[in-house]
């Protein structure tokens, strides 16, 4: 069960508010207009009779808890929603109808939910298809809940609005293999609903390369006793696996195991359900299934009993079942078989929160039948129409005393006779623009709603803790519509308006004075520009295009551009005939501060206060390589708005303003470019005379832009701030995609104004696998995501700043200096070396075997032969060492003889060495063949339980060096000891080595205690932090010199990623297989010769850039494994 909660995180009986992984957007597209609108007064007391008695009698407190409606007529006969009187938004918004929300009922609706699942683990997985409107999506995210989808574009929409991956699942009968990829990448639930579904399932696990966990959707054949539309759980329903057909389901499940790890059971009954012992008979009969499956060896933790839950839609004052009655029938069978409970609410949660308000056009008769008309219809609101299905209907304004009450269907204006939100209504005859309600639309109205009769969808507000109502949807336009379709009329138009622009160009350069129409024009001078829209018009049509430095025009000279210029949607270069060829876009940078939740802002602003990070913005941005060139920047317009004015433009740099304000005006202000679209400003940037004079684009903000272009293929590089400091935000971007950038360099933390926070870059060195997939048009179902190979191959795109920080410089630098600087000396090997005495922080891999080997405590060197399948022993008492890191490319081969003055020993005794020290120091040492277990101390037991229960002890040591052992030792330890230290959740190691060969040796040894660093950090649930590595005598063999000189040739690459598998938690426990080093892409061999003492020389082959850096960050729950990353080290001289 462990190992699967690890996965799923679920609801704690005091708290539902664990932090998300990857919290993504809040929209900017949908600020928060505050409308002016007057507060509610002399209210009634608010009661809604929404109980029901229960054959449970523990349920009898819920049944009588009185219930407030968000929605209800007060004492001035007016309808009010909170404290507002609804007519007063109304009178405040656009006249068309609108669906009008309370985000309080929201928060209400999901809290019941919450209590009644008290002493339960547990998710509350919203149903997204109930209503799919991105803000309410947020708010239930903030709110702990999960995600129910149904489609990729829901799940795409879940990971947008900042749901966990690990706290959605996916259902459907008929899921795609493209959206199952992504659930697999992202670490979501699947529902398993068919044969064909499951055979997708494996094939999209083999594409993402990841284990997934799935549940099986059972139809249980329960009749839930609603509208046939909505019933999904008998047994001619298209959804489930009927129970003759479990056990081949559960023989295909074993049959992929490296594919599929089954978790859970799944059924859903239908919707509108007002009987709870319905689910309560659901759930006898899926634990008795449960039963059987646990019966074959799966270990199923998760009981999913869906949704469903109806409420009043009739507003009779019903007793109808509340979410406590619904938990309670199934509280025992669930903790009766220790599983944890998934629930799947969506009409119970949002349905009762929303109103679709609409105005009257009028009241006519027809026969015997009344008609009111309003604006609203079935396009805006299908239910009625498509269910026949009840929702209340009322009035917004108090009813006169003497109105007369008539019986009405109330319809809208659709060419349709089904096109009615009510029938047989009893109201009051309303007069024309009266406004008037549809109850309880706020699930299955909005996100069903069309563009029938081309009535387009309205917008969507909601009234705030506050009681001011804010926009959450704009409406659609018929512009919108517009958009899908080329239409020949619409580029007739265009060109009337390029004929337009020429002749006012043509106009433009007739009037310049005829000695300039030949000479450049400074436009600084008594002379300017035309306005914006004719430029826009010129450079569109090609009467304009730029050349070098130069603003060009077919009919007269040339002149250079000064101030700003309006681009359009689209910006292409002339060809001298006015037909424009399309220019390619120029790809960008990222600048961005962000929490670990990828939060950027806070009500409009930074939550922070860093100099730091501005200077680190300010270097990034305005430094280039060539002075004569400058960087050019990309911002949103409230970015610019939020710069202080006297500080506009940003200085040094192109300012890049995307906006699609006509109002905007910045035409006078220098080094400002306006931009309607990203698509827009990035073509601009890489047609003349910019290709020319800006040398690299960075995007800065905001919010919207940055989730567009974020992990857009265009995105070669992301620089960010990394707030490791708990700030609240309002404003989220995606997570990093780690499958397509991995970690360039990453500063360590500093503490500013309180913040803890630190600089990392991410390059772009890879097609995720679905791109690569969809590039190759291959569907091998052979293929990993990690054997994609970088395509990226230089980066010196990079700000030198940046480039020049990678961690492997500073391995070369140490290289360079001892080459250069070194100390001649003589060794034991007779080879000889040039050293230098100094301390380094680096590199990384290749000892996964021996570190497992110095752990056991071994001093066998059999047994290390062993692991590998390798023989360890030549001839006549020598023996050879070898250890392969296929992942890193790198061969080691160390060949140590018996000539080591230990006569006495048998063939393979290494002696007292390392890992005996580790487990067993102090002990007396005989052979490697006698046990050892409880004698001497156990170092490394006594390191990982100070960690755990004592982490600010200063004495955390791991030492090898045991001086009366030194002579019963093949070889003396050359890295002798590790002290840990524990800080901010954090495990940092420093590791001091007497005698370090910089060409062989010190890659394989930091790779060790790297490993071992992250290893003790994982058992001990801690981020790893520092490795830092300390080095006495650091020297060269000289038969090394030149191939380290061909090493210096070469450029670093970015750092791949560590993967540990999380269900390993003692230190005693990993096997080779449970480590992983996903994304690492070498040059190629450069052969060393290996200096030793009394035989030739043996050839190692090793890559070049296997420096291990400084693991901190993130410690990511997916795919079955624990993913860290963001490497660092740092190098200094004693």
């Amino acid at each position: 069960m462990a190992a699967a909660q690890a996965q799923l995180h679920f609801h704690a009986p005091s708290s539902f508010s664990k932090p998300l992984k990857n919290p993504l957007t809040r929209n900017p597209f949908f600020q928060n207009p505050i409308l002016p609108l007057r507060p509610r007064t002399s209210l009634k007391p608010l009661v809604l009779r929404a109980a029901v008695v229960s054959q449970n009698p523990s349920t009898s407190l819920s049944q009588t808890t009185p219930f407030e409606h968000c929605f209800s007529k007060s004492s001035d006969g007016f309808l009010y929603c909170e404290g507002l009187k609804v007519q007063d938004v109304i009178d405040s918004v656009e006249r068309r109808p609108f669906y009008l929300y309370s985000k309080p009922q929201i928060t209400r609706n999901v809290e019941a939910y919450k209590e009644a699942l008290e002493g339960l683990n547990s998710v509350i997985g919203y149903a997204i298809k109930a209503n799919n409107n991105f803000k309410i999506l947020e708010h239930l995210r903030q709110l702990g809940c999960g995600a129910v989808l149904v489609s990729g574009n829901e799940l795409r929409l879940a990971l947008r609005a900042g749901f966990d991956p690990t706290k959605c699942i996916f259902n459907g009968n008929g899921k795609l293999l493209d959206d199952l990829v992504l659930a697999a990448q992202e670490g979501v639930f699947i529902n398993i609903d068919s044969e064909f579904d499951l055979e997708n399932i494996v094939a999209a696990a083999r594409i993402a390369g990841k284990r997934v966990n799935v549940l099986l959707r059972i139809n249980p054949d329960v009749d839930p006793q609603v509208h046939a539309y909505v019933a999904t759980g008998n047994k001619n329903s298209k959804f489930g696996i009927r129970n003759e057909k479990l056990q081949w389901f559960l023989d295909a499940v074993k049959a992929h195991p490296d594919e599929l790890k089954l978790v859970g059971a799944h059924c859903h009954l239908g919707s509108t359900i007002t009987k709870v012992d319905i689910f309560r008979d659901a759930a006898v009969l899926m634990v008795k299934y449960i039963d059987e499956i646990r019966s074959q060896g799966f270990q199923v933790d998760y009981l999913n009993i869906g949704g469903g839950l109806g409420i009043d839609y009739y507003h009779s004052g019903a007793i109808l079942p509340k979410p406590r009655d619904l938990i309670n029938t199934v509280r025992g069978v669930v903790l009766s078989r220790g599983l944890n409970l998934i629930i799947e609410p969506g009409r119970s949660l949002i349905a009762n929160t929303c109103c679709l308000v609409n105005r009257v056009t009028g009241v006519k008769t027809n026969g015997t039948k009344n008609f009111i008309v309003i604006d609203g219809s079935m396009a805006e609101l299908i239910r009625p129409s498509l269910y026949d299905a009840y929702q209340h209907i009322e009035l917004v304004a108090p009813t006169p005393p003497d109105a007369e009450i008539s019986t009405f269907d109330v319809v809208g204006p659709v060419c349709e006779s089904a096109d009615f939100l009510g029938k047989d209504r009893e109201l009051p005859t309303p007069p024309k623009g009266a406004g008037l309600v549809v109850h309880d639309a706020g699930a299955y109205c909005m996100s069903m709603a069309s563009t029938y009769n081309l009535k387009m969808r309205p917008p969507e507000y909601w009234v705030q803790e506050d009681e001011s109502v804010a926009k959450i949807r704009h409406a659609e336009t018929f512009e919108d519509h517009m958009r899908f379709f080329e239409v020949p009329e619409l580029k007739k138009k265009e060109e009337r308006k390029g004929l337009k622009a020429k002749k006012a160009v043509s106009a433009l350069s007739n009037s310049l004075p005829r000695s300039f129409r030949s000479q450049t024009l400074d436009c600084r001078c008594s002379w300017q520009l035309p306005h914006s829209k004719i430029l826009l018009f010129a450079l569109r049509s090609g009467l304009l295009h730029f050349r070098n430095n130069w603003l060009c025009g077919s009919h007269f000279g040339q002149f250079r551009t000064m101030g700003s210029t309006m681009a359009g949607e689209l910006l292409v270069s002339a060809n001298g005939n006015g037909n424009a060829q399309p220019n390619p876009q120029r790809t960008y940078q990222v600048v961005v501060a962000a929490t670990r939740e990828m939060g950027i802002g806070k009500d409009g602003k930074l939550p922070w206060r860093l100099p730091s990070d501005l200077k680190f913005f300010k270097d990034i941005t305005v430094t280039t390589s060539d002075p004569a060139k400058k960087n050019a920047i990309i911002m949103g317009r409230k970015t610019w708005e939020s710069i202080l004015p006297e500080h506009q433009p940003l200085p040094g740099r192109l300012n890049v303003v995307l906006t699609r304000s006509g109002s905007f005006d910045i035409a006078t202000a220098e080094n400002v470019v306006i931009c309607g679209s990203m698509a827009s400003a990035l073509e601009l940037l890489a047609a003349s005379p910019y290709c020319l004079s800006i040398e690299k684009v960075f995007l800065i903000g905001g919010g919207q832009i940055l989730r567009e272009a974020l992990n857009a293929s265009g995105c070669e590089a992301i620089h960010i701030t990394e707030i490791e400091t708990n700030i609240e935000c309002d404003t989220f971007i995606p997570a990093i995609d780690s499958s397509v950038f991995q970690p360039w360099y990453s500063s360590f933390p500093k503490v500013e104004n309180g913040i803890r926070h630190s600089f990392t870059t991410y390059v772009r060195v890879r097609n995720s696998a679905v791109e690569s997939l969809c590039e190759n048009n291959d569907l091998n179902s052979n293929i990993k995501s990690d054997s994609v190979k970088c395509e990226v191959k230089n980066f010196s795109y990079l700000p030198k700043m940046i480039f020049e920080k990678h961690e492997e410089h500073m391995y070369l630098r140490l290289v360079r200096e001892i080459l250069s600087d070194g100390t001649a000396k003589d060794d034991r090997t007779g080879t000889g070396t040039l050293s230098k005495f100094g301390c380094q922080k680096v590199f990384w891999r290749g000892v996964v075997e021996e570190l497992l080997w110095f752990i056991s405590g071994s001093t066998n060197a059999k047994v290390m032969g062993s692991i590998r399948g390798n023989s360890l022993f030549g001839k006549q008492g020598s023996f050879r060492r070898k250890a392969f890191t296929y992942g890193m490319g790198m061969h080691l081969e160390i060949t140590l003889t018996g000539n080591v003055g230990l006569t006495d020993k048998e063939e393979g005794d290494l002696g007292p060495v390392y890992g005996f020290q580790w487990r067993h120091f102090g002990a007396r040492y005989t052979d490697m063949h006698a046990d050892y277990t409880g004698q001497g101390f156990d170092q490394l037991l006594d390191v990982t339980d100070k960690i755990k229960n004592n982490p600010d002890d200063r004495r955390i040591i791991l030492s090898a060096w045991n001086p009366s052992d030194l002579k019963s030792m093949a070889l003396p330890p050359c890295h002798m000891f590790a002290q840990f230290y524990v800080a901010n959740g954090e495990l940092s190691c420093q590791m001091y080595q007497r005698s370090a060969d910089i060409g062989l040796g010190i890659p394989f040894n930091i790779a060790s205690y790297a490993l071992l660093t992250c290893m003790i950090a994982h058992v001990c649930d801690l981020v790893p932090g520092d490795f830092i590595h300390v080095l006495g005598d650091a020297h060269v063999y000289r038969t090394h010199i030149r191939p380290l000189q061909e090493q210096l040739e070469k450029l670093p690459k970015p750092f791949p990623i560590l993967k540990i598998n999380p269900e390993k938690k003692n230190i005693d426990s990993f096997a080779a297989a449970d480590f992983q080093l996903i994304g690492y892409d070498p040059h190629q061999k450069i052969e060393m010769k290996m200096a030793k003492q009394g035989s030739k020389h043996k050839m190692y082959v090793i890559h070049p850039d296997w420096l291990c850096r400084r693991s901190r960050g993130v410690l990511i729950n997916c795919e079955g494994f624990t993913q860290v990353h963001r490497f660092k080290l740092s190098f200094s001289e004693f």
